[in-house]
């Protein structure tokens, strides 16, 4: 005799077994699912957050240590704060900055004394692509440490963080129970390193007011500054001294007569007709002060550097 019921019971079952061996999936794939919505929060999240932190980063470096000159290359398109205790060279090593401590002879015959000197060193890195993390962590862990373990000391220690949105690489080298080195290394807009014995204030200065001039508050008077020096050096070339003269400021006239400006080239005859190179300048308050490199052309000739004010 057929039971009706009896059918749909197991009806009911087989369908209740086929559930049941369906529903893990189910969790798995809810589970799954929460996972990548999850992590991909937590990296937007991260994103926005180095966002953030980029932006307090720039408005940080414009506004602290107010009172001391920035200095920016113009060949490397960035700008930084110069401790009151040092002052800048961008002539003895070609394609870096010295910060120099005030008043100090600088006599090195090799890196070590140079720093030991307390001098500190920038330099932009062509090696590390700009907003690229990860070609800086490749540059230091293939390029400058390798480099480090065998021209100073086997004790290398690299740590990692980030800077608003880019990543930077503290390095720190021991020798003989003694630090000798102290690296910093940036990636971002214009990748840069900072070299020292020890993490000194300069050092620290440096790191925390670098930002590219695109970035910086004085990016206008920058700009300013660099079209009127290159048009100034032309005019002192080409002798037309009395145009120079005519277009200075009224402060500047004040202070010195013509003939004065004209003395001064002409002590400088012998290397006004070079191809003078302007690395960059400082500028604090109201006055840009702006390097002159002349190139040798005797070996044995010594290193010529000039400087040329704008108020």
């Amino acid at each position: 005799m057929n039971n009706p019921y009896a059918d749909n019971l197991a009806e009911n079952k087989s369908s209740n077994r086929a559930f049941g061996k369906n529903k893990p999936w189910r969790q798995l794939i809810m589970v799954v699912l929460v996972v990548v919505i999850a992590t991909g929060g937590f990296f937007g999240f991260q994103q926005w957050q180095r966002g953030r932190n980029q932006i307090n980063l720039l408005k940080s470096a414009n506004e602290s240590y107010a009172g001391d000159a920035r200095y920016t290359s113009f060949r490397a398109n960035y700008i930084f704060a110069v401790a009151r205790t040092h002052t800048i060279d961008e002539s003895s090593i070609p394609g870096a900055q010295l910060l120099i401590p005030a008043g100090a002879s600088l006599k090195a015959d090799n890196y070590d004394q140079l720093f030991e000197a307390d001098v500190v060193a920038v330099q932009s890195l062509s090696e590390v692509n700009p907003y690229d993390n990860k070609s800086l962590k490749k540059y230091v862990e293939e390029t400058l440490v390798p480099d480090l373990k065998t021209n100073i000391s086997q004790d290398v220690k690299v740590s990692y963080t980030y800077r608003g949105k880019y990543k930077a690489a503290t390095i720190v080298v021991t020798k003989d129970g003694r630090q000798v080195r102290q690296e910093y290394v940036y990636s971002g807009s214009h990748p840069y390193m900072v070299i020292a014995q020890i993490k000194s204030d300069a050092f620290n200065e440096v790191v925390a007011t670098m930002i590219g001039i695109e970035d910086s508050a004085a990016k206008d008077n920058i700009d300013q500054a660099k079209q009127i020096l290159q048009s100034s050096m032309t005019l002192v070339q080409a002798d037309k001294l009395q145009e120079l003269y005519d277009g200075a400021s009224n402060d500047f006239r004040q202070k010195t007569s013509f003939s004065d400006l004209k003395s001064a080239v002409n002590n400088a005859n012998s290397y006004i007709h070079r191809d003078i190179v302007i690395p960059g300048g400082s500028i604090q308050a109201d006055q840009f002060v702006g390097l002159l490199n002349f190139p040798q052309i005797d070996k044995d000739e010594k290193k010529a550097i000039g400087s040329i004010s704008l108020v």
